[in-house]
């Protein structure tokens, strides 16, 4: 079984110039926490949510809502990219399991430095489950 079969096909990305504001808007839209970072067709890095969300300000700030938005809107993801973890769509399940247990949040999937799917704990979880027990979670 090989990562091919489990990656979710063409994730959402930004480039670096996308601002946190914007990137926000698009984890929330798509019900995602990740968003690979590319720039002119090559995997730059990752943006986490959890990232994005230590750029704004707490609910204790003093800015209004206006100023707010006009700080998001000025920062971009450059600030918080994280080098990703880059693997072939060829790779067996299992070393790509390996790799996320060693730390890597999740496992960006390039074919010939195109970015082609994005791999997590999740869609490991729900491929182990799937072939256990005989039923897709």
């Amino acid at each position: 079984m090989t990562v091919d079969a489990w990656m979710r096909r063409s994730p959402v990305t930004v480039t670096p110039e996308t601002r946190v504001a914007e990137a926000l808007r698009l984890c929330r839209e798509h019900g995602i926490r990740r968003l690979p970072v590319v720039k002119d067709g090559r995997v730059v890095g990752v943006v986490r949510e959890a990232d994005l969300l230590r750029l704004t300000p707490s609910e204790a700030t003093t800015l209004d809502r206006h100023e707010l938005m006009y700080v998001l809107e000025r920062i971009t993801v450059a600030r918080i990219v994280t080098p990703a973890v880059i693997v072939s769509p060829e790779i067996s399940l299992a070393e790509a399991a390996r790799r996320l247990g060693d730390g890597a949040d999740e496992l960006l999937v390039a074919a010939e430095a195109t970015l082609c799917g994005i791999l997590t704990r999740s869609d490991c979880l729900r491929a182990l489950l799937t072939e256990t027990l005989g039923q897709v979670a």
